[in-house]
């Protein structure tokens, strides 16, 4: 019974794991996963949780924004910050390969604001 268990772990972490990692990986790594444009209304969903099951996410009112904030940082993709009027921020990050699909959505979506690339 021993062996039987170790050959489906072995058979689980070589094949069934690895293609489940790539599904959800796949899944939360889209551009419309992280940052949707609605009319003057912009959901951000921060958390792989909230990409993957399509939650509700952060909604913020893009009229408010005034600056925009782009951070590269080289082993975890960029962070970005959106300020408001009232001198909040909000912060989320994306991966590297998706910064420039983010970019262009806020450009869009916030034409009166600053930008700004550290």
């Amino acid at each position: 019974m021993d062996i039987i268990s170790i050959i489906i772990f072995v058979l689980c972490a070589t094949f069934v794991f690895p293609a489940l990692f790539g599904l959800f990986e796949l899944k939360t790594t889209k551009l419309k996963a992280i940052i949707e444009v609605e009319g003057n209304q912009i959901t951000i969903r921060k958390l792989a949780v909230e990409r993957f099951l399509s939650l509700k996410g952060s909604t913020i009112c893009t009229t408010s924004i005034v600056r925009i904030q782009f951070v590269k940082d080289p082993i975890g993709g960029a962070c970005i910050t959106l300020f408001n009027e009232s001198d909040g921020a909000f912060d989320f990050w994306v991966p590297e390969h998706l910064m420039k699909g983010v970019k262009s959505e806020l450009v869009s979506a916030c034409p009166y604001a600053q930008f700004v690339e550290i």
